[in-house]
């Protein structure tokens, strides 16, 4: 400011203006920036959308026009050339106008039938995000950008709040202080306007706002420049839910979400406040609605298909209760997915949670009465449980609730006993409970003794809509069909299981002796299907997807595995498909398994059947142990994820806890620095064969050692692994 008058000079405020005025534009920038992703996306989306529509209308006969008997002469349509729907669609009026052999009326009744099928063509038409093409890329990375840069859009929300009012005005008056020229023409009261103006937007800058609108602004530029669309396509394909997420909420794109629940409590459910605060994972429409429906109708058996995130939604159901201050959750499921809730928890939300388990269950019990969270505990470990005089249990979880049948088993009645003190009580299940009526009342007794007397009388009508009206305000049911009409996904998981004392010792021995080979084989070497633990879970997965009437294809690189699975698995399986069958008997097999019954198995040797072949028929994949490359699993999964296939795709990775597994997972997801670069595609078709099997010896040697620290094991003689 001028001394003299205290009034700011012309490079004051020129200085003022510039500053103001350049964080003004850029918290624009960022704001409008959201606005842009969207229309790109919703743009894109439809364009794909509309490609899908006339993928159906090009597979669609022209006969399909007479289907009801109108009378459109198709064999005049034929001999013009026209042999499917899209290309009719594609044809302006007078072009349809000239046809030879159609009167007016008839056209006329042509083109209203075509557009009554590409009307609906385009309500079923499913946009499937699998292949990179330019629409694709562009869709996902814009996606990720939108995702990812979500809170940076709220912060420039909240900073545009706190801007001074009327900040256009203000700037206009600020600028006409910058010319030395016309200022000093202007009148007392516009030079006061403009003083007044040059004060608010001083104290604005000196609260400091501009400079954090400049490293939001910096932050998100940098963030948008790093996300290319080669690194948002390696993340879609290791993680598609954010994705899927997020065109849901733009787009609409999935399916019912109630499934057959009387309107007046769905608009309760649709009402229920949510908060995910406490969530690191975002959550899918139906997903969403499924835990509003935990919350709201209290004690419940949600009874999705396996893959839609039934253990998501108990999550964030167990988060919003933490927000509410409720404090104790309990968690019951077999041993076999125990590991698989422990790390869910820590992966997907902020709650601590116990292992209530093995030696240590008493302190870890009394550690989580003392403090809360999420204790998570077996079938078997909940009947060695007590529960405190006075305990009041603010949610307890049954996982494969469809375990708990038998009144008179122990596990049973320890369920009782802490569902008796239980707020809110969750079963869950994969298994169509419409098939085993009685152990659906059984289980609907234990939560809602009313609910349960009503459906008993009805038990010859499961299947007619009066049933499920019935037991959907405590059953809820969607399969992935339902709610996934126009992104059929592939569905990653993780199976981790931990290891038997049986199973350690083998495992510990092939540390000890070096053999690579038999440390990757960890588990399947256990010497018995009933010691593996690996076994067990592939048997569960395998059992599901037979309820489910889903086929399942098995992959493993060891010809020893594939032996112990087809003695798991027996006369449900198909092959095995191994590198020494001839292409033409590998066809027959594929063949024989697509006609086989729900449940088939078809048993792979990864380096075989990953390559060359369709088998749509199977929607599950189980990968009996990591791969060493990407390129490997992609190919195996995409033998059955691939155009053509009408249903989701659920892929199982079966992993043992504090193993090699680990080590092998952390190279495939590109994580570990010391293996950095070793399955790199690129590098690796620049580099020698004998430059690559001294990389790949090198690596098994690295994982051995740290492996062998890790266990405590010292090596017993010459330490020479056996390439895998």
């Amino acid at each position: 400011m001028s001394e003299e008058r205290g009034l700011p000079s012309a490079v004051e405020a020129a200085e003022l203006y510039r500053i103001t005025k350049d964080a003004q534009d850029k918290n624009s920038a960022i704001l409008r920036a959201e606005n842009v992703l969207i229309t790109r996306i919703r743009t894109t989306y439809r364009k794909l959308q509309q490609e899908a529509m006339l993928h159906i209308l090009e597979t669609t006969s022209v006969s399909e026009l007479n289907r009801d008997g109108q009378g459109i002469p198709v064999a005049t349509l034929r001999n013009a050339g026209y042999e499917n729907l899209r290309q009719l669609a594609e044809l302006s009026v007078p072009e349809l106008d000239r046809l030879a052999g159609i009167g007016e009326n008839t056209l006329e009744r042509v083109i209203l039938r075509v557009q009554e099928i590409a009307r609906n063509a385009r309500e079923v038409a499913r946009v499937r995000v699998e292949e990179k093409t330019e629409d694709t890329l562009a869709l996902v990375r814009n996606v990720t950008i939108l995702s990812d840069t979500g809170q940076m859009y709220l912060a420039a929300a909240d900073l545009a709040k706190d801007m001074p009012e009327q900040m256009d005005g203000l700037l206009a008056e600020e600028e006409k202080m910058t010319s030395p020229i016309s200022w000093p023409g202007r009148s007392e009261t516009e030079k006061q306007q403009s003083i007044a103006a040059f004060r608010i937007l001083s104290e604005w800058k000196e609260s400091g706002a501009p400079e954090r609108i400049l490293r939001l602004y910096t932050e998100f530029a940098e963030l948008e420049k790093s996300l290319t669309r080669d690194v948002c396509w390696d993340r879609f394909l290791q993680n598609t839910a954010p994705v899927y997420s997020m065109l849901e909420k733009l787009v609409g794109s999935s399916g019912p979400v109630s499934q057959g629940l009387p309107e007046e409590i769905v608009k309760e459910i649709r009402e229920t406040p949510l908060d995910t605060s406490l969530m690191k994972a975002t959550l899918r429409n139906y997903q969403e609605f499924g835990t509003k429906y935990i919350l709201h109708q209290k004690r419940t058996l949600l009874g999705d298909e396996m893959g839609l995130g039934k253990t998501m939604q108990a999550l964030a159901a167990m988060a919003h209760l933490t927000t509410e201050k409720k404090t104790h959750f309990l968690v019951v499921c077999p041993v076999s997915v125990l590991v698989n809730w422990l790390r869910e928890i820590g992966q997907h939300t902020e709650l601590k949670a116990f292992e209530i388990y093995g030696n240590d269950r008493d302190q870890e019990f009394r550690a989580w009465l003392t403090g809360g969270g999420i204790a998570v505990t077996t079938f078997e470990t909940v009947t060695k449980l007590s529960v405190p005089d006075g305990m009041l249990l603010d949610f307890l979880v049954v996982d494969e609730a469809h375990y708990v049948k038998n009144p008179e088993a122990e596990r049973t009645k320890g369920l009782i006993r802490f569902a008796s003190v239980a707020d809110r009580v969750l079963f869950m299940t994969g298994t169509p409970l419409e098939n085993r009526v009685d152990e659906m009342i059984f289980l609907i007794r234990m939560l809602n003794v009313e609910k349960a007397e009503e459906i008993r009388g009805m038990k010859e009508l499961t299947m007619a809509p009066e049933f499920r009206e019935k037991i959907a305000p405590v059953y809820l049911r969607r399969t992935r069909e339902d709610v996934l009409k126009e992104l059929p996904e592939k569905v990653e998981k993780e199976e981790w299981c931990r290891l038997g004392e049986k199973e350690q010792a083998v495992y510990r021995a092939s540390l000890a002796e070096g053999n690579f080979a038999a440390v990757r084989r960890v588990s399947w070497n256990a010497g018995s299907t009933e010691d593996s633990s690996k076994a067990k879970r592939l048997l569960e997965i395998v059992d599901q997807a037979k309820e489910e009437g889903r086929k399942v294809i098995v992959f493993s690189y060891f010809l020893d595995t594939i032996r112990v699975v087809q003695e798991l698995l027996k006369d449900r399986i198909f092959g095995p498909i191994s590198g020494g069958i001839p292409a033409e008997k590998r066809q027959d097999l594929v063949d024989q398994f697509a006609a086989g019954p729900d449940g088939s198995v078809l048993l792979c040797q990864i380096v075989a059947g990953g390559v060359g072949l369709n088998i749509q028929a199977a929607s599950v994949v189980v990968i009996c142990e990591p791969q060493w490359k990407p390129s490997i699993e992609t190919q195996a999964i995409s033998r059955v994820y691939r155009m053509g296939q009408a249903r989701s795709v659920e892929v199982f990775r079966l992993l043992a806890e504090n193993t090699v597994d680990e080590h092998v997972l952390s190279i495939l997801k590109g994580k570990s620095e010391i293996f950095a670069g070793f399955a790199d595609e690129s590098s690796a078709g620049e580099a020698s064969m004998d430059l690559m099997e001294a990389q790949e010896k090198n690596v098994m040697a690295k994982i051995l050692e740290e492996e062998r620290k890790r266990h405590g094991i010292r090596e017993t003689g010459e330490d020479e692994t056996k390439q895998v």
